[in-house]
């Protein structure tokens, strides 16, 4: 068991670690951007990060930034610019501290052409402004790279539009509509009669915190469902939907009727806010993967073939076979299993386990697919299995959800024919025995709250 007086605190990143020699950082990492922060005259980072732990920073430094989409960003901010001075937004990753904000603000007005920059550390989200012509923005990024940084493109310049931040304001105003109706609710299951003489007041409050929960709330899930109906598909919103409507409808009958019954304006608050909450969750694990894909690479592309005919050429790493030999350069992934025919080398591991920290890896020694090279110099490699074979290759490639959609597409239809079969035949049949119309509604209404699939609607968006 490793104890607290075993470990040492990288110099960089105050990550405790267990030094194998007299190591001073956690990972090579670090250890190259301590340099280059010496190197610049940027030490000051140190001091304003203070005693702040941040995360290791592992193999991110040695991964080639891609800029394609920074240059044609670039040229698109400079077209559109009415001034003289060009700006865009951007997202950006790796900020922990204030020394982080420093750190990247004194790197961008030392560059050529640059005017102002605005940073926003909670949304991780960087404004640039800059003078046409002058300024770099590919090499601006390349530079932050170097430090631990990487620009990223925001969902809206991807044609990916995100709702988190309006599900999270809805989240946010039902979860107070909740907590009055529930505030307003509560003196009647103590025991408060209809003869108190503040029950119509809390009943008509009751109603209308209910009534602003169904409509900031209920009427997402109303609006989709009703744009899935006009398309003729059958959404998880629709049961969600009916249920909520269903409720509230019998709630305002049940008021206007004095039918207590008939009320269920604590359950509509309620099943609005949980319903949100499990929409939100999946918008913010999609926007989080969708940023994540947009922040690396996709996977290795290319190696170097060695020995033979061919020795030196570079290749798609899809055209790996098993007994072939190649090399892999400093700061780029291993594509396949393979046996390092090199006396030893350093490789990340983040990829396969997430540790930052380099492992040196000895000749003959299996190198799992993934492992990436964090040494100075190529690692020679002989493939023990082809592309297609590859653990790596079967994780980046995309499932298709059309099977789980066409089950869902069956579950839904059965689900609501089933449910609105069931109510219209208990309403009908306690119609026909009793004669009463407010009895019958209640099972009608009764019927489509219970079977709401409040379960459903909170589990299926996660594991989307």
């Amino acid at each position: 068991m490793i104890t607290e007086a075993e470990l040492t605190r990288c110099e960089h990143c105050g990550t405790p670690f267990r030094p194998k020699n007299d190591e001073c950082y956690c990972c090579q990492g670090c250890h190259y951007v301590a340099q280059v922060l010496r190197d610049d005259g940027f030490e000051r980072f140190y001091e304003l990060k203070g005693n702040t732990t941040l995360p290791p920073v592992g193999s991110k430094v040695f991964q080639e930034a891609a800029t394609d989409w920074l240059e044609e960003l670039q040229n698109d901010s400079e077209a559109a610019a009415t001034a003289r001075v060009a700006s865009t937004e951007m997202g950006i990753e790796g900020i922990s501290c204030l020394g982080c904000v420093w750190l990247i603000e004194a790197l961008f007005k030392r560059q050529p052409g640059s005017s102002n920059i605005r940073i926003d550390a909670p949304s991780g989200e960087i404004g640039l402004s800059w003078i046409p012509g002058k300024f770099d923005l590919p090499d601006f990024a390349r530079e932050l790279q170097q430090i631990g940084y990487r620009l990223t493109k925001r969902a809206t310049q991807s044609g990916e539009e995100s709702s988190t931040r309006q599900l999270t304001f809805r989240l946010g105003l039902c979860g107070f509509f909740l907590m009055n109706t529930m505030l307003f609710t509560l003196p009647g299951y103590l025991g408060m009669g209809g003869e108190f003489f503040m029950a119509p007041v809390f009943m008509m409050l009751g109603a209308l915190f209910a009534t602003l929960s169904l409509v900031v709330g209920g009427g997402y899930f109303i609006s989709r469902a009703w744009q899935a109906l006009r398309t003729r598909v059958l959404h998880i919103d629709l049961p969600i939907a009916l249920g909520l409507v269903a409720a509230y409808a019998g709630s305002m009958i049940g008021c206007m009727t004095s039918y207590t019954s008939l009320v269920y304006f604590d359950f509509v608050a309620t099943f609005v806010f949980l319903m949100l909450a499990g929409r939100w969750l999946q918008e913010f694990a999609l926007q989080h993967n969708r940023t994540q894909m947009q922040r690396q690479q996709s996977g290795p592309q290319e190696v170097t073939l060695t020995g033979g005919s061919q020795d030196g050429r570079r290749v798609s790493v899809k055209t790996v076979r098993v007994g072939q030999r190649y090399s892999v350069r400093p700061d780029e992934v291993n594509p396949v299993a393979a046996t390092l025919t090199d006396h030893s080398g350093t490789v990340s591991l983040e990829w396969i386990n997430g540790e930052a920290e380099p492992v040196v890896w000895k000749t003959e020694r299996p190198v799992p697919a993934g492992a990436i090279n964090v040494g100075l110099h190529e690692l020679h490699f002989e493939a023990r299995e082809s592309w297609q074979q590859s653990l790596l290759a079967k994780l980046l490639e995309r499932p298709t959800d059309s099977f789980r959609n066409q089950r869902l597409q069956t579950v839904l239809k059965l689900y609501i024919a089933l449910v609105l079969v069931t109510a219209a035949v208990g309403a009908l049949a306690w119609l026909a025995l009793s004669g009463d119309v407010l009895k019958a509604t209640q099972v009608l209404i009764s019927v489509l709250v219970v079977s709401c699939p409040c379960a459903l609607g909170v589990a299926l968006p996660l594991c989307d």
